[in-house]
Protein backbone atom coordinates (compact mmCIF):
# COMPACT_ATOMS: atom_id res chain seq x y z
CA UNK A 1 0.00 0.00 0.00
CA UNK A 2 2.73 2.45 1.01
CA UNK A 3 4.84 1.61 -2.06
CA UNK A 4 1.82 2.13 -4.29
CA UNK A 5 1.24 5.57 -2.75
CA UNK A 6 4.89 6.51 -3.25
CA UNK A 7 4.76 5.43 -6.89
CA UNK A 8 1.62 7.52 -7.43
CA UNK A 9 3.18 10.53 -5.73
CA UNK A 10 6.34 10.30 -7.84
CA UNK A 11 4.26 10.02 -11.01
CA UNK A 12 2.16 13.00 -9.92
CA UNK A 13 5.30 15.07 -9.33
CA UNK A 14 6.74 14.08 -12.69
CA UNK A 15 3.50 14.99 -14.47
CA UNK A 16 3.33 18.32 -12.64
CA UNK A 17 6.88 19.08 -13.75
CA UNK A 18 6.01 18.17 -17.35
CA UNK A 19 2.91 20.38 -17.27
CA UNK A 20 4.93 23.19 -15.77
CA UNK A 21 7.64 23.11 -18.40
CA UNK A 22 5.14 23.16 -21.22
CA UNK A 23 4.70 26.77 -20.15
CA UNK A 24 8.28 27.64 -21.05
CA UNK A 25 7.40 26.94 -24.68
CA UNK A 26 5.23 30.03 -24.41
CA UNK A 27 8.36 32.16 -24.49
CA UNK A 28 9.32 30.66 -27.85
CA UNK A 29 5.77 31.13 -29.19
CA UNK A 30 5.73 34.81 -28.21
CA UNK A 31 9.19 35.40 -29.66
CA UNK A 32 8.21 33.79 -32.98
CA UNK A 33 4.84 35.56 -33.11
CA UNK A 34 6.44 38.98 -32.65
CA UNK A 35 9.14 38.18 -35.18
CA UNK A 36 6.42 37.36 -37.75
CA UNK A 37 4.48 40.50 -36.70
CA UNK A 38 1.38 38.49 -35.77
CA UNK A 39 -1.10 39.60 -33.11
CA UNK A 40 -2.40 37.31 -30.40
CA UNK A 41 -5.77 37.46 -32.15
CA UNK A 42 -4.18 36.17 -35.39
CA UNK A 43 -2.62 33.20 -33.63
CA UNK A 44 -5.47 32.31 -31.23
CA UNK A 45 -8.33 32.52 -33.73
CA UNK A 46 -10.19 29.21 -33.84
CA UNK A 47 -7.78 27.54 -31.39
CA UNK A 48 -8.15 29.19 -27.98
CA UNK A 49 -9.09 32.52 -26.42
CA UNK A 50 -6.79 35.56 -26.64
CA UNK A 51 -6.65 35.65 -22.86
CA UNK A 52 -5.53 32.05 -22.65
CA UNK A 53 -2.81 32.58 -25.26
CA UNK A 54 -1.60 35.67 -23.42
CA UNK A 55 -1.32 33.74 -20.16
CA UNK A 56 0.46 30.91 -21.95
CA UNK A 57 3.01 33.29 -23.48
CA UNK A 58 3.71 34.75 -20.05
CA UNK A 59 4.23 31.31 -18.49
CA UNK A 60 1.31 31.57 -16.09
CA UNK A 61 -0.60 28.52 -17.37
CA UNK A 62 0.36 25.25 -19.03
CA UNK A 63 -1.13 24.53 -22.44
CA UNK A 64 -2.57 21.29 -23.66
CA UNK A 65 -0.72 19.44 -26.40
CA UNK A 66 -3.53 19.79 -28.92
CA UNK A 67 -3.48 23.60 -28.63
CA UNK A 68 0.29 23.60 -28.84
CA UNK A 69 0.36 21.56 -32.04
CA UNK A 70 -2.15 23.88 -33.77
CA UNK A 71 -0.37 27.03 -32.62
CA UNK A 72 3.01 25.73 -33.80
CA UNK A 73 1.52 24.91 -37.19
CA UNK A 74 -0.01 28.38 -37.49
CA UNK A 75 3.20 30.28 -36.69
CA UNK A 76 5.39 27.76 -38.52
CA UNK A 77 7.58 26.49 -35.67
CA UNK A 78 9.25 23.20 -36.57
CA UNK A 79 9.39 20.42 -34.00
CA UNK A 80 13.19 20.56 -34.10
CA UNK A 81 13.05 24.07 -32.61
CA UNK A 82 11.79 22.96 -29.22
CA UNK A 83 11.83 19.98 -26.89
CA UNK A 84 8.95 18.26 -25.17
CA UNK A 85 9.06 18.26 -21.37
CA UNK A 86 10.22 14.63 -21.09
CA UNK A 87 13.15 15.39 -23.42
CA UNK A 88 13.98 18.61 -21.60
CA UNK A 89 13.99 16.94 -18.20
CA UNK A 90 16.17 14.07 -19.40
CA UNK A 91 18.65 16.43 -21.08
CA UNK A 92 18.66 18.68 -18.04
CA UNK A 93 19.51 15.81 -15.69
CA UNK A 94 22.23 14.58 -18.06
CA UNK A 95 23.70 18.10 -18.15
CA UNK A 96 23.82 18.21 -14.36
CA UNK A 97 25.57 14.84 -14.23
CA UNK A 98 28.12 16.01 -16.82
CA UNK A 99 28.78 19.16 -14.81
CA UNK A 100 29.20 17.33 -11.51
CA UNK A 101 31.66 14.87 -13.10
CA UNK A 102 33.32 17.54 -15.28
CA UNK A 103 32.62 15.29 -18.28
CA UNK A 104 33.25 17.72 -21.14
CA UNK A 105 33.10 15.14 -23.91
CA UNK A 106 29.65 13.83 -22.99
CA UNK A 107 28.45 17.39 -22.37
CA UNK A 108 29.64 18.38 -25.86
CA UNK A 109 27.54 15.59 -27.39
CA UNK A 110 24.49 16.63 -25.37
CA UNK A 111 24.73 20.30 -26.33
CA UNK A 112 25.26 19.43 -29.99
CA UNK A 113 21.99 17.50 -29.94
CA UNK A 114 20.15 20.58 -28.61
CA UNK A 115 21.69 23.15 -30.97
CA UNK A 116 18.45 23.73 -32.95
CA UNK A 117 16.36 24.38 -29.82
CA UNK A 118 15.72 28.12 -29.82
CA UNK A 119 14.61 28.54 -26.23
CA UNK A 120 13.55 26.47 -23.27
CA UNK A 121 14.42 27.29 -19.70
CA UNK A 122 15.85 23.87 -18.88
CA UNK A 123 17.82 23.74 -22.12
CA UNK A 124 19.35 27.15 -21.53
CA UNK A 125 20.26 26.18 -17.96
CA UNK A 126 21.99 23.12 -19.45
CA UNK A 127 23.85 25.38 -21.88
CA UNK A 128 24.93 27.61 -19.00
CA UNK A 129 26.59 24.68 -17.24
CA UNK A 130 28.35 23.76 -20.48
CA UNK A 131 29.78 27.27 -20.82
CA UNK A 132 30.99 27.16 -17.23
CA UNK A 133 32.93 23.89 -17.35
CA UNK A 134 34.47 24.98 -20.66
CA UNK A 135 35.50 28.32 -19.14
CA UNK A 136 33.57 30.32 -21.75
CA UNK A 137 33.46 33.48 -19.65
CA UNK A 138 31.41 35.76 -21.90
CA UNK A 139 28.71 33.24 -22.86
CA UNK A 140 28.41 32.02 -19.28
CA UNK A 141 27.92 35.49 -17.86
CA UNK A 142 25.47 36.53 -20.61
CA UNK A 143 23.38 33.36 -20.33
CA UNK A 144 23.29 33.52 -16.52
CA UNK A 145 22.05 37.13 -16.66
CA UNK A 146 19.41 36.32 -19.31
CA UNK A 147 18.08 33.35 -17.35
CA UNK A 148 17.68 35.52 -14.26
CA UNK A 149 14.63 37.07 -15.93
CA UNK A 150 12.95 33.64 -16.04
CA UNK A 151 13.18 32.73 -12.37
CA UNK A 152 9.40 32.47 -12.26
CA UNK A 153 9.63 29.71 -14.88
CA UNK A 154 11.86 27.53 -12.69
CA UNK A 155 10.57 24.95 -10.25
CA UNK A 156 12.67 23.77 -7.31
CA UNK A 157 15.17 21.48 -9.06
CA UNK A 158 15.74 23.88 -11.93
CA UNK A 159 16.23 26.81 -9.57
CA UNK A 160 18.84 24.90 -7.55
CA UNK A 161 20.81 23.92 -10.66
CA UNK A 162 20.55 27.45 -12.07
CA UNK A 163 21.98 28.80 -8.81
CA UNK A 164 24.81 26.28 -9.01
CA UNK A 165 25.69 27.11 -12.63
CA UNK A 166 25.26 30.83 -12.00
CA UNK A 167 27.77 30.62 -9.15
CA UNK A 168 30.14 28.84 -11.53
CA UNK A 169 29.68 31.61 -14.12
CA UNK A 170 30.68 34.21 -11.52
CA UNK A 171 33.70 32.14 -10.51
CA UNK A 172 35.17 31.68 -14.00
CA UNK A 173 34.88 35.47 -14.37
CA UNK A 174 36.88 35.89 -11.12
CA UNK A 175 33.93 37.09 -9.04
CA UNK A 176 34.51 34.57 -6.27
CA UNK A 177 32.72 36.76 -3.73
CA UNK A 178 29.53 36.74 -5.84
CA UNK A 179 29.82 33.02 -6.48
CA UNK A 180 30.16 32.35 -2.77
CA UNK A 181 27.11 34.48 -1.94
CA UNK A 182 25.02 32.48 -4.41
CA UNK A 183 26.29 29.16 -3.03
CA UNK A 184 25.53 30.25 0.53
CA UNK A 185 21.92 30.86 -0.51
CA UNK A 186 21.50 27.08 -0.57
CA UNK A 187 21.50 27.34 3.24
CA UNK A 188 18.13 29.10 2.94
CA UNK A 189 16.55 26.37 0.79
CA UNK A 190 14.56 23.84 2.78
CA UNK A 191 15.70 20.95 0.65
CA UNK A 192 17.60 20.35 -2.55
CA UNK A 193 18.83 17.29 -4.39
CA UNK A 194 21.47 15.20 -2.65
CA UNK A 195 23.28 15.17 -6.01
CA UNK A 196 24.23 18.82 -5.42
CA UNK A 197 25.85 18.43 -1.99
CA UNK A 198 29.32 17.46 -3.21
CA UNK A 199 29.56 19.96 -6.06
CA UNK A 200 28.30 22.83 -3.87
CA UNK A 201 30.99 22.01 -1.31
CA UNK A 202 33.59 21.80 -4.09
CA UNK A 203 32.72 25.22 -5.53
CA UNK A 204 32.74 26.75 -2.04
CA UNK A 205 36.19 25.21 -1.52
CA UNK A 206 37.44 27.02 -4.64
CA UNK A 207 35.83 30.35 -3.65
CA UNK A 208 37.11 30.29 -0.07
CA UNK A 209 40.57 29.28 -1.25
CA UNK A 210 40.87 32.14 -3.73
CA UNK A 211 39.63 34.59 -1.11
CA UNK A 212 42.26 33.41 1.38
CA UNK A 213 39.80 31.85 3.84
CA UNK A 214 41.77 28.63 4.20
CA UNK A 215 40.06 27.04 7.20
CA UNK A 216 36.68 27.34 5.49
CA UNK A 217 38.24 26.14 2.25
CA UNK A 218 39.72 23.00 3.82
CA UNK A 219 36.45 22.17 5.56
CA UNK A 220 34.58 22.38 2.25
CA UNK A 221 37.30 20.31 0.55
CA UNK A 222 36.80 17.59 3.17
CA UNK A 223 33.03 17.62 2.64
CA UNK A 224 33.38 17.52 -1.14
CA UNK A 225 35.98 14.74 -0.95
CA UNK A 226 33.65 12.63 1.19
CA UNK A 227 30.75 13.03 -1.26
CA UNK A 228 32.87 12.44 -4.37
CA UNK A 229 34.45 9.35 -2.81
CA UNK A 230 30.94 7.91 -2.28
CA UNK A 231 30.06 8.49 -5.93
CA UNK A 232 33.51 7.50 -7.25
CA UNK A 233 33.90 10.91 -8.88
CA UNK A 234 37.66 10.55 -9.38
CA UNK A 235 37.92 13.51 -11.74
CA UNK A 236 36.70 15.97 -9.11
CA UNK A 237 38.81 14.26 -6.43
CA UNK A 238 41.90 14.92 -8.55
CA UNK A 239 40.86 18.56 -8.95
CA UNK A 240 40.55 18.89 -5.16
CA UNK A 241 44.10 17.54 -4.76
CA UNK A 242 45.43 20.04 -7.29
CA UNK A 243 43.75 23.10 -5.82
CA UNK A 244 44.68 22.12 -2.27
CA UNK A 245 48.30 22.15 -3.45
CA UNK A 246 47.73 25.54 -5.06
CA UNK A 247 46.14 27.14 -2.01
CA UNK A 248 48.68 25.61 0.38
CA UNK A 249 51.56 26.92 -1.73
CA UNK A 250 50.18 30.45 -1.94
CA UNK A 251 49.40 30.42 1.78
CA UNK A 252 52.82 29.19 2.98
CA UNK A 253 55.15 29.10 -0.02
CA UNK A 254 55.59 25.36 0.55
CA UNK A 255 54.07 22.22 -0.91
CA UNK A 256 53.15 19.18 1.18
CA UNK A 257 54.98 15.93 0.51
CA UNK A 258 53.15 13.92 -2.16
CA UNK A 259 52.90 10.15 -1.86
CA UNK A 260 52.42 9.80 -5.61
CA UNK A 261 51.40 11.75 -8.70
CA UNK A 262 48.76 9.32 -9.97
CA UNK A 263 46.08 12.01 -9.78
CA UNK A 264 47.82 13.85 -12.64
CA UNK A 265 46.38 11.30 -15.09
CA UNK A 266 42.90 12.64 -14.32
CA UNK A 267 43.84 16.29 -14.93
CA UNK A 268 43.66 18.11 -18.25
CA UNK A 269 46.73 19.75 -19.81
CA UNK A 270 46.10 23.20 -18.32
CA UNK A 271 45.71 21.71 -14.84
CA UNK A 272 48.90 19.68 -15.23
CA UNK A 273 50.69 22.86 -16.27
CA UNK A 274 49.51 24.52 -13.07
CA UNK A 275 50.84 21.59 -11.07
CA UNK A 276 54.27 21.79 -12.73
CA UNK A 277 54.35 25.56 -12.19
CA UNK A 278 53.68 25.12 -8.48
CA UNK A 279 56.32 22.40 -8.21
CA UNK A 280 58.86 24.55 -10.02
CA UNK A 281 58.15 27.58 -7.85
CA UNK A 282 58.57 25.51 -4.71
CA UNK A 283 62.04 24.41 -5.94
CA UNK A 284 61.11 20.76 -6.33
CA UNK A 285 63.04 19.73 -9.46
CA UNK A 286 62.40 23.23 -10.72
CA UNK A 287 63.94 23.08 -14.18
CA UNK A 288 62.36 19.71 -14.94
CA UNK A 289 58.92 20.95 -13.91
CA UNK A 290 59.22 24.32 -15.65
CA UNK A 291 60.23 22.60 -18.90
CA UNK A 292 57.07 20.44 -18.76
CA UNK A 293 55.02 23.58 -19.56
CA UNK A 294 54.66 24.20 -23.31
CA UNK A 295 54.45 27.49 -25.18
CA UNK A 296 50.69 27.14 -25.73
CA UNK A 297 49.97 27.05 -22.00
CA UNK A 298 48.25 30.02 -20.35
CA UNK A 299 50.96 29.69 -17.67
CA UNK A 300 53.85 29.96 -20.14
CA UNK A 301 54.79 33.60 -19.44
CA UNK A 302 54.54 33.11 -15.68
CA UNK A 303 56.64 29.96 -15.98
CA UNK A 304 59.41 31.79 -17.89
CA UNK A 305 59.37 34.55 -15.29
CA UNK A 306 59.60 32.04 -12.42
CA UNK A 307 62.30 30.08 -14.24
CA UNK A 308 64.36 33.27 -14.64
CA UNK A 309 64.05 33.99 -10.91
CA UNK A 310 65.26 30.46 -10.13
CA UNK A 311 68.17 30.54 -12.63
CA UNK A 312 69.32 33.92 -11.30
CA UNK A 313 69.25 32.64 -7.74
CA UNK A 314 71.24 29.56 -8.79
CA UNK A 315 73.67 31.82 -10.74
CA UNK A 316 73.17 29.89 -13.99
CA UNK A 317 73.80 32.99 -16.06
CA UNK A 318 73.73 31.64 -19.64
CA UNK A 319 70.42 29.84 -19.19
CA UNK A 320 69.06 32.89 -17.38
CA UNK A 321 69.86 35.22 -20.30
CA UNK A 322 68.43 32.77 -22.84
CA UNK A 323 65.19 32.33 -20.87
CA UNK A 324 64.91 36.08 -20.33
CA UNK A 325 65.22 36.63 -24.09
CA UNK A 326 62.39 34.14 -24.72
CA UNK A 327 60.28 35.89 -22.08
CA UNK A 328 60.82 39.25 -23.78
CA UNK A 329 59.70 37.83 -27.13
CA UNK A 330 56.63 36.20 -25.60
CA UNK A 331 55.61 39.38 -23.75
CA UNK A 332 55.99 41.42 -26.95
CA UNK A 333 53.90 38.97 -28.98
CA UNK A 334 51.10 38.29 -26.52
CA UNK A 335 48.77 40.83 -24.99
CA UNK A 336 48.76 40.45 -21.23
CA UNK A 337 47.82 42.63 -18.30
CA UNK A 338 51.07 41.63 -16.59
CA UNK A 339 54.36 42.42 -18.33
CA UNK A 340 56.54 39.77 -16.74
CA UNK A 341 59.63 40.91 -18.68
CA UNK A 342 59.32 44.42 -17.28
CA UNK A 343 58.80 42.98 -13.81
CA UNK A 344 61.94 40.89 -14.19
CA UNK A 345 63.95 43.94 -15.27
CA UNK A 346 62.85 45.86 -12.20
CA UNK A 347 63.96 42.96 -9.97
CA UNK A 348 67.29 42.62 -11.78
CA UNK A 349 68.11 46.33 -11.73
CA UNK A 350 66.82 46.78 -8.18
CA UNK A 351 64.92 49.93 -9.11
CA UNK A 352 62.90 50.14 -5.93
CA UNK A 353 60.77 53.22 -6.64
CA UNK A 354 59.73 51.97 -10.10
CA UNK A 355 59.01 48.56 -8.61
CA UNK A 356 56.74 50.16 -6.05
CA UNK A 357 54.93 52.10 -8.80
CA UNK A 358 54.60 48.97 -10.96
CA UNK A 359 53.08 47.07 -8.04
CA UNK A 360 50.71 49.91 -7.15
CA UNK A 361 49.58 50.81 -10.67
CA UNK A 362 49.64 47.43 -12.45
CA UNK A 363 49.89 44.36 -10.24
CA UNK A 364 47.61 45.44 -7.37
CA UNK A 365 44.67 46.50 -9.62
CA UNK A 366 45.13 43.30 -11.66
CA UNK A 367 45.13 41.17 -8.51
CA UNK A 368 42.00 42.88 -7.24
CA UNK A 369 40.22 42.41 -10.59
CA UNK A 370 40.94 38.66 -10.41
CA UNK A 371 40.16 38.55 -6.68
CA UNK A 372 43.53 36.91 -6.06
CA UNK A 373 44.15 37.13 -2.32
CA UNK A 374 47.70 35.86 -2.79
CA UNK A 375 48.77 38.29 -5.52
CA UNK A 376 47.22 41.13 -3.55
CA UNK A 377 49.45 40.16 -0.61
CA UNK A 378 52.59 39.95 -2.78
CA UNK A 379 52.00 43.38 -4.36
CA UNK A 380 51.08 45.07 -1.09
CA UNK A 381 54.08 43.54 0.68
CA UNK A 382 56.43 44.91 -2.00
CA UNK A 383 54.87 48.37 -1.74
CA UNK A 384 54.89 48.40 2.06
CA UNK A 385 58.49 47.20 2.24
CA UNK A 386 59.63 50.02 -0.02
CA UNK A 387 57.66 52.66 1.88
CA UNK A 388 58.92 51.36 5.23
CA UNK A 389 62.56 51.50 4.05
CA UNK A 390 61.86 55.06 2.92
CA UNK A 391 60.43 55.79 6.39
CA UNK A 392 57.07 56.67 4.85
CA UNK A 393 55.27 54.76 7.56
CA UNK A 394 51.93 56.53 7.33
CA UNK A 395 51.61 55.78 3.62
CA UNK A 396 52.69 52.17 4.23
CA UNK A 397 49.97 51.73 6.85
CA UNK A 398 47.43 53.15 4.41
CA UNK A 399 48.27 50.38 1.93
CA UNK A 400 47.92 47.77 4.67
CA UNK A 401 44.56 49.26 5.64
CA UNK A 402 43.47 49.22 1.98
CA UNK A 403 44.39 45.55 1.68
CA UNK A 404 42.46 44.74 4.85
CA UNK A 405 39.42 46.69 3.64
CA UNK A 406 39.50 45.07 0.18
CA UNK A 407 39.78 41.58 1.67
CA UNK A 408 37.06 42.21 4.23
CA UNK A 409 34.77 43.44 1.46
CA UNK A 410 35.45 40.40 -0.76
CA UNK A 411 35.09 37.98 2.15
CA UNK A 412 31.91 39.65 3.37
CA UNK A 413 33.34 40.30 6.84
CA UNK A 414 34.01 43.32 9.02
CA UNK A 415 37.60 42.15 9.39
CA UNK A 416 39.54 40.05 6.89
CA UNK A 417 40.19 36.37 7.50
CA UNK A 418 43.73 35.25 6.65
CA UNK A 419 47.28 36.42 7.15
CA UNK A 420 47.92 40.06 6.28
CA UNK A 421 51.22 41.62 5.23
CA UNK A 422 53.89 41.33 7.98
CA UNK A 423 55.46 44.61 9.02
CA UNK A 424 58.67 43.82 10.92
CA UNK A 425 60.03 47.32 10.24
CA UNK A 426 57.22 48.81 12.32
CA UNK A 427 57.96 46.84 15.48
Amino acid sequence: MMIHKLENDLERRKQAKKDFYFSSIGILVKKTRLKKKLTQENVARGICSNTYLSKFEHNTVPINEEYLSLIMERIDIGYNNFMLPDEMIDSFMTALDCFINDDKERYETLIHGMKTVEFAVLVDIARLGYYVINNNQKEAETTADELYHYLQSMEGDALGVYMLFNAGARMINFHFDEGLKILNLFNQIDSYSDDLVGIIAYLKFICYGNLGMMNYSRNCADEARMEFTKTKNYRRLAMIDLHLLEFTFYESGLLPQLDNESFLKLLNQEERDLYHLLMGKSEIESIKNFDMIGSESPFYSEMLFSKCIYLKAMKIEDDYLETKSILKTVCNQRSSKVDYHHWLNLIELKIQYEMKEFMAETILPYALSRQSFYLMKIATNEIVSYLARSKRYKEALQYVAKLENDLAHLQGNKKPIGAIVPLPEFK
